[in-house]
């Protein structure tokens, strides 16, 4: 480990010429030449890794593999500290390069188990609530308004309207073509997949009926200033291949990124 640190460059300059397809990784490594190297570790709160006991013999009810590498690189950070660098023996030296790679393995399991608590979502906090599928709210992709719009006012597009005013759309139907709930259900579910006129009217009457019917915009992360936006839908897009929120300009640039969850109020 200490020899890569003193020898970098050289590292860099062997590989590069063995793996050209690598070249936008390599330049990358040598613009960003002092975070290849760390004299500190982050550690996680103790709150967000705290283990239960379990019971008399010392046994964990919940136990973290994270915390076990956190001691493991205490214990070695220890043992390194203990030797006088001002009189190294030259098996001193080996020795510690040893001890450098037993920590770079923990801290790679770190990172690992901090990858998988991120990337997947577990438990019922995760799986259940932040991640489970609301009623009547949608995904839509963010689009620009040509100038038509006013600061509080977007257009919906057809699918994200239909999944929207489901409930409202299959009542209508049922009434206007004298029909069952369930068979009422079957057409909307096909409209879905070929647009259908009746339910694009039924859609446009909901909206002329109200008014205006206000809907909250959420683009993550939540905690950014106009993260949320309440706006009123101005019109329903017909072309059922059309995906996109039309937006007006003067939020587009605050929302910054592609996709928004869309709510009905």
């Amino acid at each position: 480990m200490r020899w890569l640190y003193n020898h970098l460059d050289e590292v860099l300059d062997y590989y590069e010429k063995k793996k050209p397809n690598k070249k936008k990784a390599f330049k990358k490594i040598r613009e960003e030449y002092d975070k290849v190297f760390t004299h500190s570790l982050p550690v996680i709160n103790a709150i967000l890794r705290f283990e239960s006991p379990g019971g008399e013999n010392g046994n964990k009810l919940f136990k973290f593999k994270i915390n076990t590498c956190y001691q493991a690189l205490i214990k070695v950070s220890n043992k390194i500290n203990e030797y006088d660098v001002t009189a190294m023996h030259i098996y001193d030296g080996k020795s510690i390069d040893k001890l450098l790679y037993s920590m770079q393995l923990e801290v790679s399991e770190v990172f690992d188990e901090i990858f998988r608590a991120l990337d997947g979502k577990n438990g019922v906090i995760f799986g259940k609530v932040l991640s489970g599928k609301y009623n009547w709210s949608c995904r839509n992709v963010i689009g620009p308004s040509s100038g038509r719009l006013r600061s509080n006012e977007i257009e919906l597009c057809y699918i994200s309207s239909m999944e929207l005013f489901r409930y409202e759309c299959i009542n209508y139907y049922t009434q206007i073509k004298n029909c069952s709930v369930m068979l009422a259900s079957r057409k909307w579910n096909a409209a879905l997949i070929d647009f259908d006129p009746v339910f694009y009217n039924i859609l446009c009457h909901i909206i002329k009926k109200e008014k205006y019917i206000n809907i909250l915009i959420n683009r993550n992360p939540s905690i950014n200033y106009m993260s949320f936006c309440s706006m009123k839908i101005r019109r329903i897009k017909k072309d059922i291949n059309d995906k996109t929120l039309t937006v007006p300009t003067s939020i587009i640039k605050a929302m910054g990124k592609i996709y928004a969850h869309v709510k009905l109020l």
